[in-house]
């Protein structure tokens, strides 16, 4: 980019800032390089408070005191509204980036040995973090001291497992190529956080925005269960004995008395339950179960039973 100064009977003359009365020249032949990074759908600019939030959504908090600069230069900024553009991970191009930093967020754990407890897996929110001031078309900006970050906390996590972390020196300016090449190599550090109300908080440096992650354990899904199935007295069921189902799935237990015998009962879970003909049947397994057929003896002290044709 750079200043054009029109041409024909609209060209300007020379250009010049005064302040303090003192005159300074600007160049205006030479050129600048202009970065536009995007953001996603579901991007929250919200402005820096001394206060927390407390309407659920994305904020920062920061001293008065604290000072701005636009793009890491001297350049204060001092009539502007430095915001958190708080935001999802951009992916384009067939790039699945969220993917690729959840890999390294894996990894960088596994390397820190913190692994899920049993029967447990991560799971990751991701964002993109940076300063802005919204008074210059959202320029990003450089805190001159920490600034402490109010993340909601996400349905459902797992407080006691929740862990902040960094993705140093990720940023949206970076080619595509690039940045997946930076994502399988950068750093990841964990960031001290506490939980306050509904939201996760923790305090970033004057230049430590990029991606960061919420990770926590949830439950891993079992893929499939067991029903033990014996029998008591003379008969048999099909199956038998230890009966692995995939989950969600029904099972059908089928009674075969021997001759002269009946079906006195059928407990589940230690309970008695109702049985159709000569089977009963597990629906939607989501859970080990037992089962217990009892076969009693035609004619024998029982008054009431059920006959199998």
């Amino acid at each position: 980019m750079g200043l054009y100064k029109g041409s024909g009977e609209t060209a300007v003359g020379e250009i010049v800032v005064i302040e303090n009365g003192v005159e300074y020249a600007v160049d205006s032949d030479t050129t600048g390089k202009l970065t536009v990074r995007g953001t996603t759908e579901d991007v929250s600019i919200t402005s820096i408070s001394e206060n927390a939030p407390t309407d659920g959504k994305p904020g920062a908090v920061a001293d008065a005191s604290t000072t701005y600069t636009i793009n890491d230069s001297d350049v204060a900024v001092t009539d502007g509204a430095v915001s958190l553009l708080f935001d999802g991970i951009i992916n384009n191009q067939g790039n699945d980036r969220t993917g690729q930093l959840e890999q390294r967020a894996a990894k960088a754990l596994s390397e820190k040995n913190i692994a899920p407890a049993a029967n447990h897996h991560f799971v990751y929110e991701l964002k993109y973090l940076d300063l802005v001031d919204a008074n210059n078309g959202n320029v990003w900006v450089k805190a001159g001291g920490d600034v402490t970050i109010y993340w909601p906390l996400p349905e459902g996590a797992d407080v006691n497992s929740l862990k902040v972390l960094h993705f140093k020196d990720l940023h949206r300016d970076m080619a595509t190529g690039q940045i997946e090449d930076e994502i399988a190599e950068c750093e990841v550090e964990i960031i001290p956080s506490t939980v306050s109300g509904n939201y996760v908080t923790f305090e970033i440096g004057s230049g430590g925005f990029s991606p960061f992650a919420l990770v926590w354990e949830e439950d891993t899904p079992a893929s499939s269960f067991t029903i033990e199935a014996t029998v008591s007295g003379s008969g048999s069921i099909t199956p038998g004995g230890t009966i692995s189902v995939a989950a969600g799935s029904n099972q059908t237990i089928t009674f075969t008395p021997d001759s002269g015998y009946y079906v006195s009962s059928v407990v589940v879970d230690g309970q008695s339950v109702s049985w159709t003909g000569k089977s009963y049947t597990f629906t939607n397994v989501t859970a080990n179960h037992t089962i217990t057929v009892t076969f009693a003896k035609s004619g024998g002290s029982s008054t009431t039973y059920h006959t199998i044709d």
